[in-house]
């Protein structure tokens, strides 16, 4: 098992501390933002997000933001729904 998984339900708390998540915008990989996320978001939203990028030949921030600009994707902290100046070059 791995040391980031929980071995029963009382265990405590194995998912990244909140304050150490880094704004989604920052990541280039889905494996790296998941790695973070994890337990935090569902496995599903990381193989829709890997499937796209390969579909669409977009980068993970592309990808995220096209998403969240289309209501598909919801935040509880109003502050990760800010999609800053993505660099297209």
């Amino acid at each position: 098992m791995s040391s980031h998984e929980p071995e029963t339900p009382d265990q405590a708390d194995w998912r990244k501390p909140e304050d150490q998540l880094r704004h989604w915008s920052t990541y280039a990989s889905v494996g790296d933002w998941f790695n973070d996320y994890r337990g935090y978001v569902p496995i599903q939203m990381a193989h829709a997000l890997s499937n796209l990028m390969q579909d669409r030949g977009l980068t993970f921030p592309e990808v995220y933001a096209q998403l969240l600009g289309a209501g598909k994707i919801i935040h509880l902290d109003p502050a990760d729904d800010a999609i800053p100046e993505l660099d297209t070059n």
